[in-house]
């Protein structure tokens, strides 16, 4: 059994997730991350400092968080990989975790209502200055990368 604690994701198509800045051996995965996504033995098929590719059914939790308030302080925390965000008049705020490597998929579920997405105390999402919010527009969806504690990135699809 190989566990696998870190990765950065570069491509997801059906049912094959390929990573890159891994070190591995060829072998089973059958834990990617406990608390986020797990693989269900997932056989790894190239192994080496370049690339790491494998194949499986990916599980991972989808939760629906309701926006706190308007501002960064008492934001509802984003932590699932997969989040719905609830909004409505005056309960807008979102909180992103500062995990490095940590991607993050939210779509806003609100039909009319934009979502403030912050980036913890301190940091930064994109080029929007520090601690200063992200706004997602009603119906939309956006991947966010945790790049370093204090730098977060986003990706419209």
């Amino acid at each position: 059994t190989l566990t696998v604690t870190t990765f950065s994701l570069d491509t997801f198509t059906a049912n094959t997730l390929t990573t890159t800045n891994l070190t591995a051996t060829t072998g089973t995965v059958t834990t990617l991350n406990s608390t986020t996504s797990t693989l269900s033995t997932a056989t790894i098929t190239t192994a080496n400092t370049t690339n790491l590719s494998f194949s499986s059914q990916i599980t991972t939790s989808v939760t629906t968080v309701p926006g706190v308030g308007t501002t960064q302080a008492g934001a509802a925390s984003l932590v699932a990989p997969y989040g719905i965000l609830s909004v409505a008049v005056g309960q807008t705020a979102f909180v992103l975790s500062a995990v490095v490597g940590r991607v993050q998929i939210v779509r806003n579920s609100s039909g009319a209502t934009a979502a403030l997405i912050y980036p913890p105390s301190g940091g930064q999402i994109d080029a929007l200055g520090a601690n200063n919010s992200f706004s997602l527009a009603a119906g939309n969806k956006i991947m966010i990368v945790c790049e370093s504690s204090t730098q977060f990135t986003t990706f419209a699809f």
